[in-house]
């Protein structure tokens, strides 16, 4: 069993002091050779303004070939994207990496931004570059999602985290959203004694009635 105690609030923008949610979509070419291991990274970035470098890294470690595969990144809001910096590490022939196509969605605006590729990024194809900027080619409006701020606190005692995902489900007057994973913080799981502050976006439900863990 797992003691957990959950309190919430509605995120009103703009709300800088805490980072947006981008999920990067990334497309690797189909061919065999076209994947890679190395260390990889993105830029976004808004007219002037920008991020800093932020990684790619996911718990397979490798970008695949033929598939569409999303890593979720935090970063300051910035404002409404126009291009981005991808990148990688890899010098050997072997760690070359064909990009087909990157999308960037941002749950809390409700954009999604495309950026074309097609192009290697490898010392010995193509122009031999490791990194490219990208600019948006669309831009879709998927409906702005609510931005709410979940404070988790874990019992100080025996057995009250737990390794497990936990759901919660938000219920206001419009209705209720769909059970929502808590993400991780840090990659830690809801250790004990854990006390922390996480981010969800759903669906706009009204004035919050309950919620359901």
């Amino acid at each position: 069993s797992v003691s957990i105690n959950i309190s919430i609030h509605r995120v009103s923008l703009p709300f800088r002091s805490f980072p947006f949610r981008y999920i990067i979509t990334i497309e690797t070419g189909p061919e065999d050779d076209m994947g890679t291991d190395a260390d990889a990274y993105v830029i976004l970035k808004a007219g002037d303004e920008e991020t800093e470098e932020l990684s790619l890294y996911q718990f397979d470690d490798e970008f695949k070939p033929g598939l569409k595969q999303e890593i979720e990144v935090e970063a300051p809001d910035i404002g409404e994207l126009t291009s981005i910096m991808i990148g990688h590490n890899g010098v050997l022939s072997e760690e070359g990496w064909y990009i087909s196509n990157v999308a960037v969605t941002v749950p809390t605006t409700g954009a999604r931004y495309t950026f074309p590729c097609e192009r290697w990024l490898a010392r010995d194809r193509g122009d031999r570059k490791l990194s490219v900027e990208l600019k948006a080619s669309t831009v879709q409006d998927f409906g702005a999602l609510v931005p709410y701020l979940l404070n988790v606190v874990t019992a100080d005692k025996e057995r009250a985290g737990t390794e497990a995902d936990v759901m919660v489900k938000v219920f206001g007057s419009k209705g209720s959203s769909e059970e929502i994973r808590l993400p991780s913080k840090g990659g830690t799981r809801f250790v004990r004694a854990m006390d922390v502050d996480l981010r969800v976006e759903v669906p706009d439900v009204g004035p919050l009635t309950r919620i359901r863990v």
